[in-house]
């Protein structure tokens, strides 16, 4: 029983060293004031990227595939559990605006079919009261 559960842990365990590993290859490409941070991704088919790290805490995001206006069949969570499909204009690269729950400080994501750089246009705003 041992032996089955650890052969069944040991490729998430892999796939989460190598997410970690190639999250440090994120790269901040804007910082607009308090409100908007852009960030940089280079990815690889069918990858999960966890615990991808802004620096910045945001309420809403889009994300824009730089080399692709294919469907991607690519994913966001948005927190722990939140997941997004995300969706994009037919002939565009840039998808809908997309609205988390609750203020978040980290997000992960899911690559599908795509191959190349993905940037996250992160935006905070202060809720009404």
């Amino acid at each position: 029983m041992f032996k089955k559960t650890v052969l069944f842990c040991l490729p998430f365990v892999f796939a989460a060293i190598c997410a970690t590993a190639q999250d440090g290859n994120v790269k901040l490409i804007s910082k607009k004031r308090k409100i908007l941070r852009v960030i940089e991704l280079d990815v690889k088919k069918n990858s999960i990227y966890t615990n991808i790290d802004p620096q910045f805490i945001y309420t809403s995001l889009s994300v824009e595939l730089m080399d692709s206006i294919n469907p991607v069949n690519a994913y966001l969570f948005l927190g722990d559990t939140e997941k997004v499909n995300i969706s994009f204009k037919e002939g565009t690269t840039l998808s809908t605006l997309l609205l988390a729950a609750k203020p978040l400080h980290y997000l992960s994501f899911f690559s599908g079919n795509y191959e190349g750089k993905v940037r996250f246009r992160l935006v905070y705003k202060k809720a009404d009261r």
